[in-house]
């Protein structure tokens, strides 16, 4: 009994001794399991959202993705690049299964504008605009994918576009929307737009990109720099109006004319019987200046072509006198009551009397409903500096069809931007 008793005694201290060796050996294990997993979280590669996306072997397998994320510059809180004039824009939506395109399928070679709004809960990856050398088209890029949405290792010809971080913008506008700048410049070779990271890869649409149409910011016409229009005679000191185009409606009562003195009528026999006595400030520079004038109503437009060759603001001294109360619409027909003044720069391409939007550059002068009925000779401005390389048109327009309406200009003039 006393050699049972020992013996479950000696069992008993034993088998505790185990156990604590046991409860030792498994703090061990748990220690190295975290020491494990704390290694594996900084070699291993994360997406935005936390979560590990690659093993490290894989991810150093694939040394180049479509979506170079490492090239990606984080986003900052600066104001938004201001979109150049002359570029095309693009909407690309996200929707967490794909991605689609709203803008033109070819453009000019350029900077072009580009913002990727999300539709989807999902985080947005980044917006991407490759070029495809060697004549490899966008097709080609589907069919090398594994599927849907899976990334794969970047084929040799296929080059990411430019972007100049100092002046050209990639940056998150929150969390739906992306924007970004491309410059554009291989007209030869196919370009493809896509959204992905080293996690999803999402086709959007190819884009075709063609020599650009010459030196121009804004539309219109580009100028021959080799034989640039310079304006001519806007003094009018020549006497005449030579350098200047007049298009007046054949129904009209009256011209364009040049004159010396504000009390008295221009001579001219185009000008009719003027039962209006002609009232204007005499010319406000040097001896002559440009007026309207007739002895009904009548639609009266005076224009020049020049190019803009450089930086600068074109000046001109405006007014006019009506016998009635001015009535300005948004048209240049003889509808109804149409009495007004206006000063325009706009496309060469375009109707010679549009008011269409895209066709005005800007508007120095124009009438509105509650103008008082004279104006004197007053200074107005454009800078026409965004223009620089184009040809545009100065456009001078009068119209009446219910009083009189006399209107004139003069000292027309490009100065340099101070």
């Amino acid at each position: 009994m006393i050699i049972t008793r020992k013996w479950l005694g000696r069992i008993s201290r034993d088998q505790h001794s185990r156990s604590g060796v046991a409860r030792l050996s498994i703090v061990v294990l748990l220690a190295l399991v975290v020491l494990v997993l704390a290694c594996g979280s900084t070699d291993g590669e994360q997406t935005s959202t936390g979560t590990s996306t690659a093993p490290v072997e894989e991810a150093t397998a694939i040394s180049e993705t479509l979506a170079p994320t490492a090239e990606v510059p984080a986003p900052t809180a600066e104001a938004p690049t201001p979109i150049p004039e002359s570029s095309e824009f693009f909407t690309v939506s996200y929707y967490g299964d794909g991605c689609s395109v709203s803008g033109p399928t070819s453009v000019p070679s350029g900077v072009h504008y580009f913002l990727l709004s999300n539709e989807s809960e999902n985080w947005l990856p980044p917006l991407y605009v490759s070029m495809l050398v060697d004549d490899h088209e966008f097709q080609e890029l589907i069919d090398l994918q594994p599927g849907p949405g899976i990334y794969y290792s970047k084929p040799a010809w296929v080059e990411y576009a430019t972007q100049d971080w100092s002046t050209i913008s990639d940056r998150e506008l929150g969390a739906h929307e992306r924007e970004a700048h491309y410059l554009l410049d291989h007209p030869e070779n196919e370009y493809a737009i896509y959204v992905g990271s080293n996690a999803e890869l999402w086709f959007c649409s190819a884009l075709d990109v063609t020599v650009a149409a010459a030196p121009t910011t804004v539309g219109g016409t580009a100028a021959n720099l080799d034989d640039p229009k310079p304006l001519t005679n806007g003094d009018f000191e020549t006497g005449d109006l030579s350098g200047w185009t007049a298009d007046v409606v054949d129904s009209s009562w009256g011209n364009w004319f040049i004159y010396e003195d504000g009390d008295t009528a221009p001579s001219s026999d185009d000008r009719g019987e003027s039962y209006n006595v002609f009232e204007l400030p005499d010319p406000p520079q040097g001896t002559f200046a440009a007026a309207s004038d007739s002895a009904g109503a009548g639609r009266y437009i005076l224009y020049q072509d020049f190019t803009v060759d450089s930086p600068v603001v074109l000046h001109l001294t405006v007014y006019y006198r009506s016998r009635g109360n001015i009535n300005a619409p948004q048209h240049l027909d003889l509808l109804g009551r149409n009495d007004q003044f206006r000063v325009d720069v706009i496309d060469t391409s375009a109707a010679i009397d549009s008011l269409a939007e895209e066709d005005i550059f800007g508007t120095l002068f124009q009438n509105g409903e509650s103008d008082p009925s004279y104006l004197g000779p007053t200074d107005v401005s454009l800078d026409l500096s965004p223009f620089v390389g184009q040809t545009v048109r100065l456009r001078i327009v009068q119209i009446d069809n219910s009083a009189a309406f006399m209107s004139g200009f003069d000292n027309v003039r490009l100065e340099p931007v101070s």
